[in-house]
């Protein structure tokens, strides 16, 4: 004998709304007086649980046996996953909850709570999914390494030996036109500005008779 399936949970939500309008419009369905908020509660309720109709719920179906032209493996399709957001559960009840507290004096007292409790369970459940979302998001972004920073953006490096001899003289004679001795100067910077400094003779023909006589040594033989 085949074990019966599991009803899902949102047929049985579904049940529970018709049975509570039913309850609700209870004594009120034969009267003509005009309608109050008890009847609109039971006929919201009641329009609620006809817009979340799927093929789930056995009792809809007419039928237990599996459909030969179904591709679900229990026989059927389930519509619930198109509902609008306005038919699911938590909505619904907070929407009878704030219509019997617009007008409270006329609803049985009885119902309403039962409504307030099965609207703050319904709204915890609907809670937990985004609670649990939002902590795996959040364990992600801290387990993530933080983001490498922006490189600044980097000249290449430049030196003066990558200006052609005669540019780099001129650069040492102007130089030395507010600094005869500039020359000398630069000629520590490296060994291969030294280099250069020591084989231009342009950088060495004006001598001052006035320098040491080492330096003026060093003059002639440049």
């Amino acid at each position: 004998m085949p074990k019966a399936a599991e009803i899902p949970q949102h047929v049985v939500d579904t049940r529970y709304l018709r049975e509570l309008s039913e309850r609700i419009l209870d004594g009120y369905l034969d009267s003509e007086e005009e309608e109050g908020i008890i009847e609109k509660v039971g006929r919201d309720l009641e329009d609620a649980a006809a817009n979340r109709h799927c093929d789930c719920d056995p009792d809809e179906r007419g039928e237990e046996e599996v459909r030969g032209d179904s591709d679900d493996e229990d026989g059927w399709f389930c519509s619930y996953h198109t509902t609008k957001e306005q038919y699911k559960m938590h909505v619904v009840l907070d929407g009878a909850r704030l219509d019997i507290e617009a007008n409270p004096s006329d609803f049985p007292k009885a119902i309403y709570e039962e409504i307030c409790e099965r609207c703050s369970l319904e709204k915890s459940k609907d809670l937990q999914p985004r609670a649990k979302k939002k902590g795996h998001l959040d364990g992600q972004i801290q387990t993530s390494p933080p983001p490498s920073p922006a490189h600044p953006c980097v000249f290449p490096p430049f030196s003066l030996h990558h200006l052609p001899p005669e540019i780099l003289l001129e650069i040492v004679l102007l130089a030395q036109a507010t600094n005869p001795h500039a020359h000398l100067t630069l000629s520590h910077v490296d060994a291969s500005l030294r280099t250069f400094i020591n084989s231009a003779p342009l950088l060495w023909c004006q001598i001052d008779f006035l320098y040491p006589l080492q330096l003026v040594h060093l003059y002639l033989e440049r």
